[in-house]
């Protein structure tokens, strides 16, 4: 059979889509491995940073943080193999520890008594902290209402404001028991609501204002601001602490991301950013 000549601009074509299919078949993916960190919403404006720098320093992995699904939620991600690393405002449980599961303490940041921008206070005392709670007081200096964001009941800040004092402990179970009464479901909720309600007021860690670049006013409680890695006395509402949890059998990058954040670079970055480095 006689063979039909192929048109020289045809030919021309062909050869150069085979030379770029060629090309393209020996170039390496964008990224070779997926890094998936989840976990406690506190942590994941310092994650996705690090995350960041990381990447930098290895342009073959892409570091994915997923979006806030609490300490339980990120440690069960773990075990499920949905993430591959868990960050974490908890220590393990004994039976997640049973499981083959690490925790390291890698940074603290202090709890927060926080408003919008706009508010005109400055601080609240513990007293008034308890009137705002009961319902007794609802308004700022200027007459602007305040706006409470609570969290659950499970939640570790409303357990850092119950414990401040019994007046406290009864404030907040009457705020929860109020119809109507905003509840933040997460730690993104909750500084969305802090950010853009106008007289909010609520709790919140200065390490995630500080890494998710939040546009929120500290109040001083009793005439005190919190500071990072400073003594208790000046933490009234008390530390939150951070944890890296992995598997026993973790995977190369993973060992090499948990050993970046413990290195003098990765606790810099968030020690500028109100946390307090991991002793």
């Amino acid at each position: 059979m006689k063979g039909t000549k192929m048109p020289a601009r045809l030919l021309g074509t062909l050869l150069k889509g085979l030379a770029a299919i060629a090309t393209l078949a020996m170039m390496p993916p964008a990224f070779a491995t997926e890094l998936r960190i989840g976990g406690t919403g506190a942590a994941l404006g310092g994650m996705k940073i690090i995350g960041a720098e990381f990447e930098k320093r290895n342009p073959d992995v892409e570091v994915t943080v997923f979006p806030s699904l609490g300490s339980s939620g990120g440690i069960k991600a773990l075990v499920a193999g949905a993430v591959d690393i868990a960050v974490s405002a908890r220590q393990l449980k004994p039976k997640e520890a049973e499981k083959g599961l690490r925790a390291k303490l890698y940074a603290t940041t202090p709890l927060a008594l926080v408003t919008s921008s706009s508010t005109q206070s400055h601080g609240l005392s513990m007293g008034e902290l308890a009137a705002i709670f009961a319902g007794d007081m609802t308004e700022w200096e200027d007459g602007t209402q305040i706006r409470l964001v609570l969290r659950p009941k499970s939640e570790t800040t409303t357990k850092a404001l119950q414990s401040l004092s019994d007046e406290m402990g009864d404030s907040v179970e009457l705020a929860h028991a109020r119809q109507g009464m905003l509840v933040a479901s997460n730690d993104q909720d909750n500084a969305d609501a802090l950010e853009k309600i106008t007289g909010s007021l609520g709790v919140i860690t200065l390490g995630q204002i500080a890494t998710e670049e939040r546009n929120i006013k500290v109040l001083l409680l009793d005439g005190v601001l919190p500071e990072a890695g400073a003594a208790p006395s000046r933490n009234i509402l008390s530390t939150t602490s951070l944890f890296v949890v992995s598997t026993q059998d973790k995977p190369q990058v993973v060992e090499e991301f948990i050993s970046f954040l413990f290195s003098p670079k990765g606790q810099e970055i968030l020690d500028v950013r109100n946390h307090a480095s991991a002793k």
